[in-house]
């Protein structure tokens, strides 16, 4: 049986998880500290401003190294997240595809993605390595999504309120350039700026 189908037959949920070591040089950082940038001469700033934007810089050189083996396989990025939870750090892989993702499509992303990472070494913590599919609650990241989702429910909230509310419910009615349309009820639609969203995801009423 190969590594990827072993992976498999003990996972759970269609998520597929593989660990990666790394040495790790931990540094005393007080609230604030000197750093430099290609573009800008030596800064001040606040620890965490630099660490959430290092943390952006390493998502978007892992999609770029991920992005040829997804499309070799024919899948969709829907999101990537690189956090700390449990004691541990876990980059994760949403994926998707026509017809839905399936634990083969898990397995092989898997294999493929974490060679290519291996290689690159651009994670330099001890890390997990899970890939998924979005499951129900899919996430809504690209405009594209939200135009190819209208009609169905979702479930947005914002970083800043809007009327006094940062969290909507109801139906994506529909999706003009930088806006979703949402409707919670009759005569209750909200025109929510793309820009402004902090989360949004599918949120489908579900029979039992």
């Amino acid at each position: 049986m190969s590594r990827g189908a072993q992976l498999c037959a003990l996972t759970l949920r269609g998520t597929i998880r593989r660990k990666y070591s790394r040495d790790v040089l931990i540094i005393a950082a007080q609230p604030q500290f000197w750093y430099y940038s290609p573009s800008e001469e030596w800064r001040r700033r606040p620890l965490f401003f630099v660490m959430a934007n290092a943390k952006s810089i390493l998502i978007e050189q892992i999609e770029q190294l991920a992005t040829p083996v997804l499309q070799e396989h024919g899948t969709e990025l829907v999101d990537v997240q690189f956090i700390h939870e449990h004691g541990q750090w876990v980059l994760r892989f949403f994926l998707d595809k026509q017809g839905g993702i399936t634990l083969g499509d898990c397995a092989i992303v898997s294999e493929h993605v974490g060679r290519i990472l291996d290689a690159a070494d651009v994670i330099k913590q001890h890390y997990s390595l899970e890939v998924s599919s979005p499951g129900v609650n899919r996430p809504l990241k690209k405009e594209s999504d939200y135009q190819r989702f209208i009609g169905e429910r979702v479930d947005v909230t914002l970083y800043a309120p809007l009327n006094g509310r940062r969290h909507f419910k109801g139906t994506l009615q529909s999706v003009q350039p930088g806006i979703a349309v949402v409707e919670e009820a009759p005569e209750q639609v909200f025109s929510l700026p793309l820009e402004d969203v902090a989360k949004a995801n599918l949120d489908p009423e579900i029979d039992f």
